[in-house]
Protein backbone atom coordinates (compact mmCIF):
# COMPACT_ATOMS: atom_id res chain seq x y z
CA UNK A 1 0.00 0.00 0.00
CA UNK A 2 1.15 3.60 -0.66
CA UNK A 3 0.81 4.37 2.90
CA UNK A 4 3.43 1.55 4.06
CA UNK A 5 5.28 2.19 1.28
CA UNK A 6 5.79 5.69 2.79
CA UNK A 7 5.67 4.79 6.07
CA UNK A 8 9.31 2.77 5.05
CA UNK A 9 10.46 5.75 3.47
CA UNK A 10 10.51 7.51 6.18
CA UNK A 11 11.58 5.04 9.37
CA UNK A 12 14.31 3.43 6.88
CA UNK A 13 16.04 5.66 5.74
CA UNK A 14 -1.61 30.61 20.67
CA UNK A 15 -2.39 33.36 19.14
CA UNK A 16 1.34 33.64 18.88
CA UNK A 17 3.41 34.30 21.97
CA UNK A 18 6.42 35.81 22.58
CA UNK A 19 9.62 34.58 22.24
CA UNK A 20 13.48 35.35 21.52
CA UNK A 21 15.87 33.10 19.34
CA UNK A 22 18.10 31.27 21.35
CA UNK A 23 21.21 30.91 18.32
CA UNK A 24 23.72 28.38 17.79
CA UNK A 25 25.45 25.11 16.38
CA UNK A 26 25.60 21.63 17.22
CA UNK A 27 29.14 19.88 16.90
CA UNK A 28 27.35 16.95 14.74
CA UNK A 29 25.14 20.01 12.81
CA UNK A 30 27.20 22.32 10.68
CA UNK A 31 23.27 24.88 9.88
CA UNK A 32 22.45 27.73 12.47
CA UNK A 33 20.26 26.17 14.74
CA UNK A 34 16.86 28.45 16.39
CA UNK A 35 15.75 26.94 19.74
CA UNK A 36 12.31 27.54 20.06
CA UNK A 37 8.97 26.24 22.26
CA UNK A 38 6.10 24.71 20.54
CA UNK A 39 5.13 22.35 22.24
CA UNK A 40 1.80 22.53 24.87
CA UNK A 41 0.83 25.71 23.39
CA UNK A 42 -2.60 24.90 21.91
CA UNK A 43 -5.54 26.54 23.37
CA UNK A 44 -8.19 25.86 20.88
CA UNK A 45 -9.40 22.68 19.58
CA UNK A 46 -10.30 22.71 15.34
CA UNK A 47 -13.66 20.83 14.83
CA UNK A 48 -13.79 18.72 11.69
CA UNK A 49 -16.81 19.18 9.14
CA UNK A 50 -17.00 15.06 7.90
CA UNK A 51 -17.62 15.21 3.82
CA UNK A 52 -19.46 13.00 1.71
CA UNK A 53 -16.76 12.55 -0.78
CA UNK A 54 -16.19 8.98 -1.69
CA UNK A 55 -12.39 8.84 -2.44
CA UNK A 56 -11.50 4.40 -1.57
CA UNK A 57 -8.24 3.69 -0.94
CA UNK A 58 -6.86 7.57 -0.42
CA UNK A 59 -3.58 7.78 0.60
CA UNK A 60 -2.22 11.59 -0.33
CA UNK A 61 -4.10 14.75 -0.93
CA UNK A 62 -2.83 18.63 -2.25
CA UNK A 63 -4.50 21.61 -3.46
CA UNK A 64 -3.90 23.84 -6.09
CA UNK A 65 -6.10 26.68 -7.19
CA UNK A 66 -9.63 24.96 -7.47
CA UNK A 67 -8.23 21.76 -7.65
CA UNK A 68 -8.18 18.88 -5.20
CA UNK A 69 -6.02 16.03 -6.06
CA UNK A 70 -5.89 12.23 -4.00
CA UNK A 71 -3.33 9.52 -4.57
CA UNK A 72 -5.29 6.43 -4.25
CA UNK A 73 -4.63 2.48 -4.50
CA UNK A 74 -7.29 2.55 -7.25
CA UNK A 75 -5.44 0.87 -10.17
CA UNK A 76 -8.12 2.14 -12.39
CA UNK A 77 -7.18 5.61 -11.45
CA UNK A 78 -4.17 6.23 -9.06
CA UNK A 79 -5.02 10.25 -9.47
CA UNK A 80 -8.16 11.05 -8.43
CA UNK A 81 -8.65 15.18 -8.85
CA UNK A 82 -12.47 17.12 -7.86
CA UNK A 83 -13.33 20.82 -7.99
CA UNK A 84 -13.65 21.92 -4.83
CA UNK A 85 -16.76 24.51 -6.03
CA UNK A 86 -18.93 21.81 -6.89
CA UNK A 87 -17.86 19.07 -4.92
CA UNK A 88 -18.01 16.85 -7.88
CA UNK A 89 -14.74 14.50 -9.21
CA UNK A 90 -13.78 15.91 -12.86
CA UNK A 91 -10.95 12.87 -13.33
CA UNK A 92 -9.44 9.81 -12.70
CA UNK A 93 -6.09 9.37 -14.15
CA UNK A 94 -2.59 7.50 -13.79
CA UNK A 95 -3.73 4.20 -14.20
CA UNK A 96 -1.64 1.25 -13.23
CA UNK A 97 0.34 -0.18 -15.88
CA UNK A 98 3.46 0.38 -18.00
CA UNK A 99 2.35 2.78 -20.95
CA UNK A 100 4.20 5.84 -20.96
CA UNK A 101 1.33 7.86 -19.16
CA UNK A 102 0.79 4.95 -16.65
CA UNK A 103 2.42 4.06 -13.27
CA UNK A 104 2.71 0.63 -11.70
CA UNK A 105 2.61 2.84 -8.15
CA UNK A 106 2.23 6.56 -7.76
CA UNK A 107 3.93 8.13 -4.75
CA UNK A 108 3.99 12.04 -4.45
CA UNK A 109 7.03 13.14 -2.32
CA UNK A 110 7.01 16.48 -2.02
CA UNK A 111 3.59 17.92 -2.18
CA UNK A 112 4.25 20.38 -5.35
CA UNK A 113 2.41 21.36 -7.64
CA UNK A 114 2.52 24.47 -10.29
CA UNK A 115 1.63 26.20 -13.08
CA UNK A 116 3.05 26.93 -15.98
CA UNK A 117 1.13 28.59 -18.90
CA UNK A 118 -2.26 28.42 -17.23
CA UNK A 119 -1.98 24.51 -16.56
CA UNK A 120 -1.54 22.46 -13.16
CA UNK A 121 0.91 20.69 -13.23
CA UNK A 122 1.84 17.49 -10.65
CA UNK A 123 5.37 15.80 -10.66
CA UNK A 124 4.89 12.35 -9.52
CA UNK A 125 7.19 9.48 -8.52
CA UNK A 126 6.75 5.69 -10.26
CA UNK A 127 8.96 4.03 -7.43
CA UNK A 128 9.11 0.47 -9.56
CA UNK A 129 10.46 2.07 -12.56
CA UNK A 130 12.55 4.81 -10.64
CA UNK A 131 10.48 7.86 -12.64
CA UNK A 132 9.57 10.66 -12.33
CA UNK A 133 6.66 11.83 -14.47
CA UNK A 134 5.05 15.21 -14.81
CA UNK A 135 1.45 14.96 -15.42
CA UNK A 136 0.02 17.87 -16.62
CA UNK A 137 -3.45 17.80 -14.77
CA UNK A 138 -5.63 20.51 -16.75
CA UNK A 139 -5.19 18.71 -20.03
CA UNK A 140 -5.44 15.72 -18.49
CA UNK A 141 -9.33 17.01 -17.44
CA UNK A 142 -9.87 18.39 -21.29
CA UNK A 143 -9.02 14.84 -23.16
CA UNK A 144 -9.95 12.56 -19.73
CA UNK A 145 -7.03 10.87 -20.32
CA UNK A 146 -3.75 10.92 -18.31
CA UNK A 147 -1.27 13.31 -20.55
CA UNK A 148 2.48 13.07 -18.85
CA UNK A 149 4.72 15.83 -20.45
CA UNK A 150 7.94 14.63 -19.23
CA UNK A 151 9.72 11.83 -17.91
CA UNK A 152 13.29 11.61 -16.28
CA UNK A 153 14.73 9.48 -13.27
CA UNK A 154 14.30 9.82 -9.86
CA UNK A 155 15.89 7.27 -7.33
CA UNK A 156 13.84 6.05 -4.97
CA UNK A 157 14.01 6.36 -1.46
CA UNK A 158 15.84 9.35 -2.14
CA UNK A 159 12.92 13.00 -1.90
CA UNK A 160 13.69 15.99 -3.97
CA UNK A 161 11.84 19.19 -4.73
CA UNK A 162 11.96 20.98 -8.30
CA UNK A 163 13.87 24.33 -8.33
CA UNK A 164 11.95 26.78 -10.52
CA UNK A 165 9.24 24.12 -11.24
CA UNK A 166 12.02 22.66 -13.94
CA UNK A 167 12.27 18.57 -13.43
CA UNK A 168 15.49 18.44 -14.52
CA UNK A 169 16.89 20.99 -11.23
CA UNK A 170 16.62 19.36 -7.64
CA UNK A 171 17.10 19.62 -4.39
CA UNK A 172 17.84 16.06 -3.31
CA UNK A 173 18.11 14.70 -0.05
CA UNK A 174 19.60 11.06 -0.94
CA UNK A 175 19.79 8.06 1.27
CA UNK A 176 21.87 5.65 1.47
CA UNK A 177 19.96 2.07 1.64
CA UNK A 178 22.69 -0.81 0.83
CA UNK A 179 22.11 -4.07 2.94
CA UNK A 180 25.21 -3.28 5.13
CA UNK A 181 23.66 -0.06 6.09
CA UNK A 182 23.14 -0.48 9.36
CA UNK A 183 26.65 -0.74 10.04
CA UNK A 184 27.89 2.38 8.26
CA UNK A 185 30.41 4.37 9.78
CA UNK A 186 29.60 7.81 7.80
CA UNK A 187 26.30 9.86 7.64
CA UNK A 188 24.04 8.00 5.40
CA UNK A 189 22.34 10.81 3.97
CA UNK A 190 23.37 13.49 1.37
CA UNK A 191 21.75 17.04 0.32
CA UNK A 192 22.67 18.56 -2.82
CA UNK A 193 21.42 20.54 -5.94
CA UNK A 194 21.89 18.52 -8.87
CA UNK A 195 20.98 20.84 -12.60
CA UNK A 196 21.31 18.34 -15.44
CA UNK A 197 24.80 16.75 -14.83
CA UNK A 198 25.52 18.95 -12.71
CA UNK A 199 26.06 18.22 -8.59
CA UNK A 200 26.33 20.65 -5.52
CA UNK A 201 26.54 19.08 -2.18
CA UNK A 202 25.49 21.15 0.82
CA UNK A 203 26.85 20.23 4.14
CA UNK A 204 24.48 19.74 6.70
CA UNK A 205 26.33 17.61 9.35
CA UNK A 206 29.56 17.72 10.94
CA UNK A 207 29.37 14.40 12.14
CA UNK A 208 27.44 11.07 12.77
CA UNK A 209 24.76 11.05 15.52
CA UNK A 210 25.41 8.32 18.10
CA UNK A 211 22.45 5.75 18.61
CA UNK A 212 21.66 3.25 21.30
CA UNK A 213 20.34 1.30 18.78
CA UNK A 214 22.56 0.31 15.19
CA UNK A 215 19.74 -0.56 13.46
CA UNK A 216 17.97 3.27 13.81
CA UNK A 217 20.67 4.63 11.52
CA UNK A 218 18.56 6.61 9.26
CA UNK A 219 15.95 7.30 11.48
CA UNK A 220 17.46 11.44 12.78
CA UNK A 221 18.28 11.65 9.12
CA UNK A 222 14.75 10.82 7.69
CA UNK A 223 12.15 13.34 6.24
CA UNK A 224 10.77 14.75 3.84
CA UNK A 225 11.36 18.17 1.47
CA UNK A 226 8.80 20.34 1.26
CA UNK A 227 9.13 23.62 -1.15
CA UNK A 228 7.43 27.12 -0.38
CA UNK A 229 4.93 27.70 -3.36
CA UNK A 230 6.55 30.49 -5.34
CA UNK A 231 9.98 30.75 -3.80
CA UNK A 232 13.39 28.50 -3.98
CA UNK A 233 12.93 28.05 -0.23
CA UNK A 234 12.80 24.90 0.88
CA UNK A 235 11.37 22.71 4.34
CA UNK A 236 12.84 19.75 5.50
CA UNK A 237 10.55 17.95 7.97
CA UNK A 238 11.70 15.22 9.96
CA UNK A 239 9.89 12.22 11.23
CA UNK A 240 11.73 11.21 14.27
CA UNK A 241 13.48 14.17 15.09
CA UNK A 242 11.95 17.82 16.56
CA UNK A 243 13.60 19.54 14.05
CA UNK A 244 12.80 21.40 11.09
CA UNK A 245 15.77 22.19 8.68
CA UNK A 246 15.17 25.22 6.08
CA UNK A 247 17.26 25.84 2.85
CA UNK A 248 16.59 29.10 1.05
CA UNK A 249 18.07 28.83 -2.48
CA UNK A 250 17.19 32.35 -3.26
CA UNK A 251 18.77 33.74 -0.38
CA UNK A 252 21.64 31.20 -0.03
CA UNK A 253 20.60 31.17 3.64
CA UNK A 254 20.22 27.94 5.88
CA UNK A 255 19.23 27.03 9.05
CA UNK A 256 17.54 24.90 11.65
CA UNK A 257 14.68 25.02 13.99
CA UNK A 258 14.66 22.85 16.68
CA UNK A 259 12.17 22.22 19.84
CA UNK A 260 13.99 23.51 23.35
CA UNK A 261 14.69 20.48 25.22
CA UNK A 262 14.53 17.90 23.11
CA UNK A 263 16.70 15.61 21.53
CA UNK A 264 20.19 16.64 19.34
CA UNK A 265 22.18 15.14 16.84
CA UNK A 266 24.90 16.01 19.46
CA UNK A 267 22.71 13.89 22.18
CA UNK A 268 22.53 9.81 21.48
CA UNK A 269 19.46 8.75 20.55
CA UNK A 270 17.47 6.61 22.02
CA UNK A 271 15.98 3.37 21.03
CA UNK A 272 12.71 4.13 19.42
CA UNK A 273 10.90 0.67 20.60
CA UNK A 274 7.37 1.87 20.00
CA UNK A 275 7.87 3.79 16.10
CA UNK A 276 7.85 7.21 17.94
CA UNK A 277 6.76 9.90 15.18
CA UNK A 278 7.72 13.37 15.78
CA UNK A 279 6.25 15.66 12.47
CA UNK A 280 3.98 14.14 9.77
CA UNK A 281 1.95 15.19 7.16
CA UNK A 282 2.49 18.76 5.95
CA UNK A 283 0.29 21.53 3.90
CA UNK A 284 1.56 24.25 2.56
CA UNK A 285 0.54 28.21 2.00
CA UNK A 286 2.86 31.30 0.61
CA UNK A 287 2.71 32.93 3.97
CA UNK A 288 2.97 29.94 6.49
CA UNK A 289 3.63 26.02 7.06
CA UNK A 290 1.13 23.46 8.09
CA UNK A 291 2.19 20.84 9.86
CA UNK A 292 0.82 17.56 12.20
CA UNK A 293 2.70 16.90 14.83
CA UNK A 294 2.32 13.48 16.92
CA UNK A 295 4.77 13.22 19.85
CA UNK A 296 2.39 14.68 21.92
CA UNK A 297 2.18 13.76 26.13
CA UNK A 298 -1.78 12.50 25.05
CA UNK A 299 -0.24 10.13 22.33
CA UNK A 300 3.05 9.15 24.05
CA UNK A 301 0.94 6.33 26.08
CA UNK A 302 -1.30 5.70 23.03
CA UNK A 303 -1.01 2.75 20.76
CA UNK A 304 -0.48 3.78 17.47
CA UNK A 305 -4.04 2.38 16.60
CA UNK A 306 -5.84 4.14 19.32
CA UNK A 307 -8.78 6.12 17.98
CA UNK A 308 -8.03 8.35 20.79
CA UNK A 309 -4.39 9.41 19.25
CA UNK A 310 -4.89 12.74 17.38
CA UNK A 311 -2.28 15.06 16.16
CA UNK A 312 -1.80 18.90 16.74
CA UNK A 313 -1.65 21.05 14.03
CA UNK A 314 1.71 23.40 14.56
CA UNK A 315 1.76 26.46 12.00
CA UNK A 316 4.79 27.99 11.15
CA UNK A 317 6.37 31.01 9.11
CA UNK A 318 8.67 30.44 6.43
CA UNK A 319 11.30 32.00 8.64
CA UNK A 320 10.98 29.14 10.55
CA UNK A 321 9.10 31.53 13.64
CA UNK A 322 6.46 29.13 15.61
CA UNK A 323 2.97 31.22 14.88
CA UNK A 324 0.33 29.18 16.64
CA UNK A 325 -0.85 25.47 17.66
CA UNK A 326 -4.36 23.81 18.02
CA UNK A 327 -5.89 20.18 18.90
CA UNK A 328 -7.86 18.07 16.32
CA UNK A 329 -11.80 16.59 17.46
CA UNK A 330 -10.94 14.12 14.79
CA UNK A 331 -8.22 11.75 14.19
CA UNK A 332 -6.21 12.58 10.96
CA UNK A 333 -2.96 11.70 9.68
CA UNK A 334 -3.26 13.85 5.90
CA UNK A 335 -3.93 17.35 5.50
CA UNK A 336 -4.09 19.85 2.52
CA UNK A 337 -5.11 23.44 2.53
CA UNK A 338 -7.20 25.90 0.59
CA UNK A 339 -5.58 29.24 1.01
CA UNK A 340 -8.08 31.01 -0.97
CA UNK A 341 -10.99 29.87 1.54
CA UNK A 342 -9.02 29.04 4.29
CA UNK A 343 -10.34 25.53 5.03
CA UNK A 344 -7.83 23.01 6.28
CA UNK A 345 -8.67 20.04 4.70
CA UNK A 346 -8.19 16.94 6.93
CA UNK A 347 -7.91 12.66 6.32
CA UNK A 348 -8.15 10.12 8.38
CA UNK A 349 -6.71 7.24 5.36
CA UNK A 350 -7.14 4.49 7.62
CA UNK A 351 -10.76 4.80 7.58
CA UNK A 352 -11.11 6.82 4.52
CA UNK A 353 -12.67 9.28 5.99
CA UNK A 354 -12.36 13.14 4.92
CA UNK A 355 -13.33 16.38 6.71
CA UNK A 356 -12.76 20.39 6.12
CA UNK A 357 -11.85 22.66 8.95
CA UNK A 358 -12.67 26.85 9.00
CA UNK A 359 -9.36 27.89 10.18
Amino acid sequence: MIMRTKAILLFVLFAQLPFSWCIGKNKNLLLDVKEIDYLGKSRTTLVGKQLDWEVMGADDMIIQDSLLMFITSDVKGQLKVFNLNTQKQVGSFCLKGRAGNEFLQVIDLSRQTYVKDADIYYPLVDPYNNELKEVNVSESIRRQSTVVTSVSESRFPDTFVLLDNDINKRFVCSYYVEPDVMDIKSIPVTHYVKKGDNVDVIKVYGGKMKLEDKHSAITPYAGNLYKHPDRNLVVKVHAGMDYLFFFDFDRNKNFAVHQKGAVSFDDILPQNKDGKITFSDVALAKDCIFILYFDTPENRNLAKTDERRKPELLVFDWDGNFLWSAKFDKRINRIAYDEKNHILYGMDSIIEELYSFNL
